[in-house]
């Protein structure tokens, strides 16, 4: 078969085109996602009151330590009191003034509770300008064998509060005065896992959970004037998506499923997540955090694959035994995130 020369060349300078604009898109990419590169005004953190719910774990109080660094006022909320005296304690001993650490025992599955909570923030401390809803629980069993009210629970926690902060607080943000949102936008971020778009064994309710979280997200974004017909104030929305943490939420996870490809690819810090978190909501660079950034496009890779060569990626990954040696926590000791 003839094949003209330069076909050929049309073909390759078009390939070479494509892959040039795809290496400049990725470096765009990652450097928004390190906010390297911003298009919207900085937030102005100090002063302002920040809200964080599931505060007492691993990744809270990270996350309340990264906004006190910055001389925030913290609203830390979360459903265990001893935990949340123990936290305020670790933040008093990394430098930060007791006056700045307010803390409350919250539920945050239930919505009176969310809302009880909320108006009290609002008279004591002032309108949210951000909010962190962060609190997770993670149960490991399998579907069959889970109770109603464990399933019912994670849905609870992970999905329905999230709704509930949101109609809590972004009112108040979106009743912030003019002057005030120029100045500096509120924010609610919603922590998601990349476990949303990922399958694995003994994960359903919490891999359902965080996709129901991603699309709450999504929708909240349009129903806040994301589609720009209807602009309803400078509320911005971050959805943060990281990989495993190292903390207790998934004590006994494993990863991969070969020892040598956990070394390679180890669960992240927890104060890691933390300060790219606080790094994305001050530059107001990404409304979608993906944690590491070389796994933001792993599910699209995967669902592009034939079924029995995404299967068999997935075994590899550890998506059938990563949760064999879960340990959790007893249920009087579950804690949130």
């Amino acid at each position: 078969m003839y094949i003209h020369m330069a076909d050929i060349m049309y073909s390759s300078t078009a390939i070479v085109i494509l892959l040039v604009a795809a290496a400049v898109f990725a470096v765009i990419d990652y450097a928004r996602d390190c906010s390297w590169i911003t298009y919207s005004k900085p937030l102005r953190i100090t002063g302002r009151v920040v809200v964080i719910t599931g505060a007492a774990g691993g990744l809270g109080r990270e996350l309340a330590l990264q906004f006190a660094q910055r001389s925030a006022l913290l609203a830390l909320w979360d459903i265990r009191e001893e935990a949340l005296v123990e936290v305020k304690d670790w933040l008093c001993g990394h430098g930060v003034a007791p006056s700045a650490i307010h803390t409350r025992v919250v539920d945050v599955s239930d919505p009176e509770s969310v809302s009880n909570a909320a108006a009290e923030q609002l008279k004591t401390l002032g309108p949210a300008h951000i909010v962190v809803s962060n609190a997770a629980i993670v149960n490991g069993q399998r579907v069959l064998d889970a109770q109603p009210a464990q399933i019912t629970r994670a849905f609870g926690v992970n999905v329905l509060a999230h709704f509930w902060c949101a109609r809590a607080f972004v009112p108040q943000m979106l009743q912030a005065s003019p002057q005030a949102q120029a100045d500096a936008a509120g924010v609610f971020a919603t922590i998601g896992s990349l476990m949303a778009e990922l399958p694995a064994a003994r994960l359903a309710d919490y891999c359902a959970s965080k996709a129901a979280t991603a699309q709450l997200h999504e929708c909240l974004r349009w129903e806040l004037g994301g589609d720009r017909r209807e602009p309803r104030g400078e509320v911005r929305l971050l959805h943060v998506q990281p990989y495993l943490l190292d903390t207790v939420l998934f004590a006994g996870g494993t990863p991969f499923r070969y020892a040598w490809m956990r070394r390679l690819v180890q669960p992240l810090k927890a104060a890691t997540v933390a300060h790219r978190t606080v790094r994305a909501i001050e530059s107001g660079s990404r409304e979608r955090l993906v944690l590491p950034w070389m796994f933001k496009w792993l599910p699209t890779i995967l669902q592009c694959l034939h079924t029995g060569l995404r299967d068999a990626a997935l075994v590899f990954a550890g998506a059938a035994c990563a949760m064999d040696g879960f340990v959790g926590r007893l249920p009087a000791d579950r804690k949130e995130r």
